[in-house]
């Protein structure tokens, strides 16, 4: 993995939500776009890239952005039934 290069405004400009851009930024490191494969329990297997990885303490906080346009809650609640695969992958 390569470490983000660019200004530390550039990824803070990215984020949508400022608390998440602070944790992010006072992490040691941050990566953007890191790819993963995973095979499941079940034999899925997943490939795909992370928009944002980052430690805090001993725990990895990832982040995979949605830019899906939803304009009502009951928009916003399929979008989000729409992805809970990958979320709970």
């Amino acid at each position: 993995m390569a470490l983000l290069s660019g200004s530390r405004h550039a990824l803070e400009w990215h984020l949508a939500d400022e608390v998440l851009a602070q944790r992010a930024l006072s992490a040691d490191r941050y990566e953007r776009e890191v790819p993963f494969a995973a095979v499941l329990d079940d034999g899925l297997q997943l490939v795909g890239r992370m928009d944002l990885v980052f430690r805090e303490g001993d725990e990895l906080v990832v982040v995979d952005f949605k830019t899906d346009a939803v304009a009502t809650a009951a928009e916003a609640d399929s979008a989000a039934a729409a992805h809970s695969g990958q979320a709970a992958a």
